[in-house]
């Protein structure tokens, strides 16, 4: 049900925003205001507290999220208006993932053994992307048990190039020979 929630309030704001040519602009600004919910907690309680009035929700919501174009903020009254505001940050994914499809992008995660750098994460999202005939788009997660090299999951499909991989599949190997 949550989810089916999200999806509509993403979908309706999606359509919106492409009325308006400003998808890319507005996908920012959710991604934004998503981090801003997740990095703090408590903004999240203070909008759905049963003793906070709607309209000191209203007001800070004219405050906190003054920057953003009128109708981001004025969808952001409409969620707390509906009493919708635990919402948010599931509707900024489902929008996230209306985006990606609009403008051809799949996300996946690349395991490494260390942290990397802009360049090599996009090095890799593009030749990844070559062999899916797709843009992809990565996010990088830290995996010491990799030991070396890096393992990429996206769509579905596996490309492991790690050292751990290299030794199971030696182990295989030699349990085989037996």
């Amino acid at each position: 049900m949550d989810s089916q929630v999200a999806k509509r309030y993403a979908e309706a704001l999606f359509s919106l925003s492409r009325e308006e040519n400003c998808v890319n602009d507005r996908q920012r600004q959710l991604e934004e205001i998503g981090k801003t919910f997740e990095d703090n907690p408590d903004l999240g309680k203070v909008f759905c507290h049963v003793k906070v009035t709607k309209e000191e929700k209203m007001r800070l919501i004219d405050h906190v999220f003054r920057e953003y174009d009128r109708e981001t903020v004025n969808f952001l009254k409409l969620l707390c208006s509906k009493g919708r505001m635990e919402y948010v940050t599931r509707i900024v994914k489902e929008f996230r993932n209306l985006c990606d499809e609009y403008n051809g992008i799949v996300r996946g995660i690349i395991y490494s053994p260390y942290s990397m750098t802009d360049e090599e994460r996009k090095k890799v999202e593009k030749t990844v992307g070559e062999k899916l005939q797709k843009n992809v788009c990565l996010e990088v997660r830290i995996a010491p048990e990799l030991i070396v090299g890096i393992r990429v999951e996206v769509e579905g499909k596996v490309f492991d190039g790690s050292m751990q991989n290299r030794i199971e599949k030696m182990k295989a190997s030699l349990k085989e020979a037996r």
